[in-house]
């Protein structure tokens, strides 16, 4: 007698083809979900570096239109230009409490601060009192300077960043070493690292001349440029010279001649994580073709991995006053 029943469930053989055409749905979708991802986390860089040159602006209306030191040096503090424009990017808070620490009375210059160690009145961040964590574990993530793409944008605390300033224009223009010297180490207020021009006087106009752009390299946005000897300084275009000698002073120091070696490329046009190793002070990004940049007019751009080098070298120069192509 034959069985009536129906048998209820797939073979093997119905399984496997479902299984195979869920996989190649994956397959084509996975590269699509891929690409959105990157493209929402695009606009957000743009977003970010759009705060950062908004807050430039915002600095300059409130400082008879200069721009902010790219290291400001006191006798006590240095600060970095990422730190000079906390109030600007609704982080007064911060900026108020960190600069308090600078006028204590009796402190003396460090090497950069605000300063990695922990800030007076707050025991729960002194690591050496047990059980502490540092200040700026807890205080210096900033939104603003954090790219998703970046992969240390992820990181809590610390204060890592994903954007650098372009030294050529906010920092001392390839100044006559034999008149003005460089400040590489602790400094006054004399040898503060401010830009030649303010935004009314960039040279070869503001719509032509980039501010801020991507980095890929671990860069601390509490680093003040040089003034302490360091390559996570968040600026780009900078060949560092190999001796900063001037009249009276000790020889050369032997470190600098490493320093300009591998800076010789900083005022390449940008590259991609994973680029040749001698890149320090060079613009770069974690995006594959692109990378994001603010022009000192505020604007906001795209500049392609491509881009010819002339072109490039005009949009870092401020002063080149060479008439700009078409990019």
């Amino acid at each position: 007698m034959a069985n009536s029943e129906r048998r209820i469930g797939f073979t093997l053989v119905e399984l496997l083809v479902v299984m195979a055409v869920i996989a190649i749905l994956i397959a084509l979708l996975l590269p699509a979900v891929q690409m959105a991802r990157e493209a929402a986390n695009r606009v957000q860089c743009a977003n970010n570096i759009k705060q950062q040159v908004t807050a430039v602006h915002n600095y300059a209306a409130a400082n008879d239109s200069e721009f902010p030191e790219l290291a400001r040096l006191t006798w006590k503090c240095t600060s970095s230009l990422y730190h000079t424009l906390l109030p600007f990017l609704e982080r007064q808070d911060l900026y108020d409490l960190t600069l308090t620490h600078c006028n204590i009375p009796g402190e003396t210059l460090m090497d950069f601060i605000p300063r990695e160690t922990p800030i007076p009145n707050y025991p729960e961040f002194d690591p050496n009192i047990g059980g502490g964590v540092e200040f700026w574990d807890v205080w210096g993530y900033i939104p603003a300077y954090r790219c998703p793409t970046d992969p240390h944008s992820q990181q809590n605390g610390g204060t890592h960043t994903s954007y650098a300033a372009n030294y050529l224009l906010l920092g001392h223009n390839r100044a006559d070493e034999r008149l003005y010297g460089h400040c590489y180490w602790k400094c006054g207020p004399g040898r503060s690292w401010k830009s030649y021009y303010t935004v009314e006087t960039v040279p070869d106009g503001n719509s032509n001349t980039i501010m801020f752009g991507e980095t890929f390299r671990v860069t601390n946005w509490n680093q003040a440029a040089f003034a302490h000897p360091g390559f996570d300084a968040a600026m780009f275009a900078h060949v560092v010279p190999r001796c900063h000698k001037t009249d009276g002073e000790r020889p050369c120091n032997h470190t600098y001649k490493y320093w300009n070696e591998v800076s010789q490329n900083a005022l390449e046009p940008p590259i991609r994580k994973g680029g040749i190793h001698n890149s320090y002070f060079r613009a770069s990004t974690h995006h594959a073709d692109i990378m994001n940049g603010a022009l000192a007019d505020g604007s906001v751009r795209t500049f392609r991995l491509d881009i010819n080098h002339s072109v490039w070298s005009k949009l870092i120069h401020p002063d080149d006053g060479q008439a700009m192509e078409r990019y």
